[in-house]
């Protein structure tokens, strides 16, 4: 397990456009956030999370990317955390599943995967990744996602796994 000291640095939204910021307006984005950590993920650490972004609680969360690479982020309760996910190189996601992941950013032809938070990251990640449902506007904007995915860190059983939900008006 590696630091994220330069977690800012990777949680701006990504793909050149702006992900949805915290909505608790009209016609804004709903995204759910629900994570359940075996015990002895060094990810996780054997704990559960669900973030809302309707729940006054949630200081800020967005998805942003495009087909070439999703990112939901969350900031609340002091803490951040960051799902990362990604086709093989040269690919653009879609509905479907995606067996076989690596470390995202480093996954090369197989699919991209991260999901860190609370200062805690994995120098190597073995999981996997299945999109549910995938909508873009006609500019390529994402309109909706769901999603789960299950991450092995640095080679430990103990999975982290999660989903991800955001569905957008307009």
């Amino acid at each position: 397990m590696v630091a994220v000291a330069a977690v800012s640095m990777l949680l701006a939204p990504v793909g050149g456009q702006a992900g949805s910021r915290t909505d608790r307006g009209v016609g804004q984005a709903h995204t759910t956030l629900s994570m359940k950590s075996q015990k002895g993920d060094p990810i996780g650490r054997g704990k559960r999370w669900h973030y809302d972004s309707r729940e006054k609680s949630v200081d800020e969360m967005w998805v942003g990317g495009s087909r070439e690479e999703i990112e939901l982020y969350v900031r609340a309760h002091l803490t951040s955390w960051a799902i990362h996910i990604a086709p093989p190189d040269g690919e653009l996601l879609h509905q479907g599943a995606y067996p076989r992941a690596k470390r995202w950013m480093y996954n090369d032809d197989r699919p991209g995967l991260s999901a860190f938070g609370k200062g805690r990251g994995c120098e190597h990640v073995n999981g996997r990744f299945e999109i549910r449902k995938l909508r873009l506007f006609g500019d390529g904007r994402i309109r909706a996602i769901d999603f789960r995915f299950v991450q092995h860190c640095d080679g430990v059983r103990p999975a982290l796994r999660g989903r991800g939900v955001m569905r957008r008006g307009g």
